[in-house]
């Protein structure tokens, strides 16, 4: 009998350079260590890269740390940062028992915000032991769907908004296949980057990938320039 995975969303990042950090990196209590253990969050029991967890070292690599099957994060020595989180009811996912499942599109957003926030952090911590990093790269994609499910269900709603209390109102948006996508060549400047807008590029590829328009993104607006962003302070209150 073949088992039945669950749905994984998967996000990382790299500069864009090959680096290598040096052997503080693997210490346990460094400043790498430390990150992973205790990582940033925006709200407390919001969507998070919390686990609770202690970092392990893998494969003589990598630390990783994990929350059971909803989450597992790595940083390698190469400055790269994967994150991977179950779509499914248990983290990513809507609580209620869902056929097909649907994903919470505000519990993607704050991850995938989450996740732009800590490798700005990372990539500071990098950059202040003396190793340049020009640019970075981002990917984001949707795993093990055909072997889980038919299809995977996106409603694109703010939290009190009709259309996310009645199930039965607004468009449902879906995917059929596994898909993964990359921003090429994020700038790494003096103050690195703003994770509002890296974070916005990589919701924005993963709701178009479901055919949701760009206007129908929640938790986003424009700025001056017409550049849409994720807008954390709509979120943070929630």
């Amino acid at each position: 009998m073949n088992e039945i995975k669950t749905p994984l969303l998967i996000l990382a990042a790299a500069p864009k350079e090959k680096i290598q950090l040096p052997d503080s990196f693997f210490e346990k209590g460094s400043v790498f260590f430390n990150l992973l253990q205790n990582p940033s969050y925006l709200r407390y029991s919001g969507w998070n890269l919390r686990t609770l967890d202690t970092p392990r070292l893998k494969d003589g690599e990598y630390w990783e740390v994990r929350n059971g099957d909803a989450k597992l994060l790595r940083i390698y020595s190469d400055g790269s940062f994967v994150a991977t989180a179950s779509v499914a009811q248990d983290f990513l996912g809507w609580r209620q028992e869902k056929d097909p499942p649907q994903l919470h599109a505000l519990a993607v957003i704050e991850f995938v915000y989450e996740f732009a926030q800590f490798y700005k952090i990372f990539l500071q911590n990098i950059l202040e032991l003396g190793i340049k990093v020009g640019a970075c790269r981002f990917k984001i994609g949707i795993k093990e769907l055909p072997s889980a499910y038919e299809k995977l269900i996106l409603r694109p709603y703010e939290i009190g908004k009709w259309e996310f209390m009645i199930d039965a109102l607004g468009e449902k948006y879906e995917i059929e296949a596994d898909f993964t996508k990359e921003i090429e060549n994020q700038e790494v400047t003096d103050s690195i980057y703003d994770p509002r807008y890296v974070a916005y590029r990589l919701v924005g590829i993963l709701f178009r990938q479901f055919g949701v328009p760009i206007d129908a993104v929640p938790y986003t607006k424009t700025d001056a320039a017409q550049k849409r962003f994720v807008d954390i302070e709509r979120i943070k209150p929630l």
